[in-house]
C-alpha cells in the first residue's frame, strides 16, 4: 500500500487525487524509513522543500500541494492547519531528521516553520487559539474534542522549532517556543485533566481517544497519568486509521505493549482479512468517496519496528541507536532495518527462553534494553551469551548493554 502511493511525492492515493496530503506525508515518511533503504529521504526532503516554497506571503503553509483543489468555494488552496502543525511537528521533521541525518533541509525550512508558527495565537487561558483555516479538519470520524487536539500538534511544533532553532544557531529564538510550550503543558493538565481523562470543559461527547493519546505521545501528559490514559485508549475507538497510528504508539510509548497489540488486531481485522490487498482511507471498504489504497492506514508497519522490534536512532542517521524490544505475548521477532550505514537484523525468540540475536553494521553503537524478569525457568541470551540476572540497585527494571561492532564477532 505504501510503496504504491510513492511516487514523485507522498501521494494522497494513486486513483483518485495524487497531490500531497500532509497528513498523509507524517504517517507514510516513517513507515518508509523502516520499509525501503535509505534512498527514500530524498522523497521527504523534496516533501519539505514544496512545503515551505509553497508558503503565502502571510506565512501560511497548505495541504494539499499543490493547489488549487477543488471545490473552488474553499479558495484556491487550503490550510488544514492541523496537518500543517503536523508536517512541522516532532513527529514528521523530528522523524525525518533522526532518521537522515539532513540537517541542512530543517536549516533552510526553518524560517517558514518560524513564520507559520507565529499566526497561531495564544489565549488568556494560557493554551492555543483554534484556528480554522480554509478547511477545519482534524480527522475523519466522531467525538473529536478539538481543543486536545489544537493544543497537543502545536506542542510538538514548537518542540520542533526549538530543534531546529539551535541546529541553525538561533539559540535566542528557543526561549518563546519553551515559554509557549510551558504554559500550553501547565494549562493543558490544568483545565483538561478531569482526574481520569483529558476532556475540554465545552466538549459533551465520548471520550476522544485521539486527544488523550496525543497528550502522551507529544509529552504533555506526565506518568503519573498513564495509567488512567491507558484504560482510555482500551475503552474507545473513535480514531480513523490516520490517528489510530498515533493512539497505538501512545499505548507502546507507556509500554501498555499486549494492549496495543490487542487493539491493532481489533481495528484491523476487517482491513486485513478483506479480499482487497491494500489498505483503506477508512476502516471499511463501504463508501465510493474514499480511496482503497491510503498510506495513511499503514502506521503499524512503521510501530511494530520501532517499538515491538525495538529499533529506534538515538543520534541522527542511526549513529547510535536503541534496541528496546516490547514483544509482549508475541512468540517471536524478525525484523531487518535499513540504516544508512547498514542493515540492522533483529531475531527475537520468547519460547522456553528468550533468545535475541542481533547484527548491527561497522562504526555504529547500539544501545540494548533486555526485559525483565529472568526467572530460574527462563533463560535469557543475547547472541549466544547468557545474561544473568544483575542486582536491582544495578539495573532496576531492565538491562542496558552497551555494544558495538564487536557484538556481530
Amino acid at each position: 500500500t505504501l510503496y504504491v502511493n510513492m511516487r514523485d511525492n507522498f501521494m494522497d492515493c494513486p486513483t483518485r487525487e495524487r497531490a500531497m496530503w500532509w497528513g498523509d506525508v507524517v504517517v507514510s515518511s516513517v513507515q518508509s524509513y523502516y520499509a525501503f533503504s535509505p534512498d527514500v529521504y530524498l522523497l521527504t526532503q523534496k516533501a519539505i522543500k514544496e512545503l515551505v516554497h509553497w508558503q503565502t506571503k502571510e506565512g501560511v503553509l497548505y495541504s494539499p500541494i499543490p493547489g488549487p483543489h477543488p471545490p473552488l468555494i474553499f479558495g484556491p488552496y487550503r490550510e488544514l492547519p492541523l496537518q500543517s502543525l503536523a508536517a512541522v511537528s516532532k513527529l514528521c521533521l523530528g522523524y525525518y531528521h533522526l532518521f537522515s541525518g539532513d540537517t541542512a533541509t530543517l536549516v533552510k525550512a526553518y524560517p517558514a516553520v518560524k513564520k507559520y508558527l507565529s499566526l497561531w495565537e495564544m489565549g488568556d487561558d494560557g493554551l492555543v487559539i483554534h484556528r480554522d483555516g480554509k478547511w477545519n479538519w482534524q480527522d475523519w470520524g466522531t467525538d473529536i474534542d478539538v481543543p486536545l487536539l489544537d493544543n497537543a500538534w502545536y506542542y510538538s511544533a514548537l518542540d520542533m522549532a526549538k530543534q531546529i532553532a539551535v541546529l541553525s544557531n538561533k539559540p535566542a529564538d528557543t526561549i518563546p517556543y519553551a515559554q509557549r510550550m510551558e504554559s500550553i503543558k501547565e494549562n493543558f493538565n490544568r483545565l483538561f485533566w478531569t482526574g481520569t481523562e483529558y476532556r475540554s470543559p465545552s466538549y459533551m461527547k465520548a471520550t476522544d481517544d485521539r486527544g488523550n493519546a496525543m497528550a502522551v505521545v507529544t509529552g504533555i501528559a506526565d506518568e503519573d497519568k498513564w495509567d488512567e490514559i491507558r484504560l482510555v485508549l482500551n475503552k474507545e475507538q473513535h480514531a480513523s486509521p490516520y490517528m489510530e497510528k498515533f493512539v497505538l504508539e501512545a499505548l507502546l510509548k507507556i509500554e501498555a505493549t499486549q494492549d496495543a497489540l490487542e487493539r491493532m488486531k481489533r481495528r484491523y481485522t476487517e482491513m486485513v482479512e478483506s479480499k482487497v490487498t491494500t489498505l483503506p482511507e477508512s476502516w471499511y471498504f463501504n463508501s465510493f468517496s474514499q480511496s482503497r489504497n491510503h498510506g495513511w492506514s499503514g502506521g503499524p508497519l512503521s510501530l511494530l519496528m520501532q517499538y515491538v522490534a525495538g529499533v529506534i536512532p538515538i543520534k541522527p542517521a542511526y549513529e547510535e541507536f536503541m534496541i528496546s524490544p516490547q514483544i509482549g505475548n508475541l512468540e517471536y521477532v524478525n525484523a531487518v532495518i535499513p540504516a544508512p550505514t547498514g542493515n540492522i537484523e533483529i531475531n527475537i525468540s520468547n519460547k522456553e527462553d528468550y533468545i535475541i540475536e542481533v547484527k548491527i553494521p561497522d562504526e555504529t553503537k547500539a544501545f540494548v534494553h533486555l526485559p525483565e524478569p529472568v526467572t530460574r525457568d527462563k533463560r535469557m541470551y543475547l547472541n549466544k551469551m547468557e545474561i544473568k540476572k544483575l542486582p536491582d540497585f544495578l539495573a532496576p527494571g531492565f538491562y542496558r548493554l552497551t555494544i558495538s561492532k564487536s557484538i556481530n564477532d
